[in-house]
């Protein structure tokens, strides 16, 4: 997962409309040759829950947060799933202005029947459209983020604990020295 750079980062004086077309000319016609690459375009105002503090995040750390917590077929546009958590704005609403769309990256958009509310407008990789292998892993890679949001959670008790170190390693349960 990845972001494109943001408007006017590296060309001063941007606009919104020369940073779209400019994304648009830079990936034409991409195909990730290593498979799946998810590309978001648009950076947004992220509140942090634990501090309070907002700051601006890319849409890939928004993409990422709800990969992992719907169940794998599901459709990251649907809207039944909420709306995108933690951000209350971004630079880009794909309902005004849909030019990014069509060039297959991850976008945001809020419809003007839910002011407020930001949505995914797609979710589409870069990967090579007529490799199925490479859509195949669409899926696995969403299973490896729900197993990281569950180990995550079984580990939080053992934070900030010692563990028991090892004198010899155990090859046969896997367990190094250390």
């Amino acid at each position: 997962f990845f972001g494109v750079r943001n408007i006017a980062e590296g060309v001063p004086g941007e606009t919104h409309d020369q940073w779209a077309d400019a994304l648009n000319l830079a990936f034409l016609g991409f195909d990730s040759d290593k498979g799946l690459e998810v590309l978001g375009a648009s950076f947004g105002v992220h509140n942090d829950p634990l501090t309070g503090v907002k700051f601006e995040r890319p849409i890939t750390f928004a993409y990422v947060a709800r990969r992992t917590a719907t169940p794998v077929h599901t459709s990251l546009i649907r809207t039944d799933v909420g709306t995108i958590a933690q951000f209350e704005s971004f630079n880009h609403n794909e309902a005004i202005t849909s030019t990014l769309i069509g060039s297959r990256f991850v976008t945001p958009r809020m419809d003007v029947e839910r002011p407020g509310e930001w949505y995914f407008s797609n979710s589409q990789t870069f990967a090579n459209s007529s490799s199925d292998s490479d859509y195949a892993r669409i899926e696995k890679i969403g299973v490896g983020l729900i197993c990281a949001k569950i180990a995550k959670s079984a580990l939080f008790a053992y934070r900030g604990k010692n563990l028991e170190t090892v004198s010899e390693p155990d090859t046969k349960n896997g367990v190094v020295k250390g």
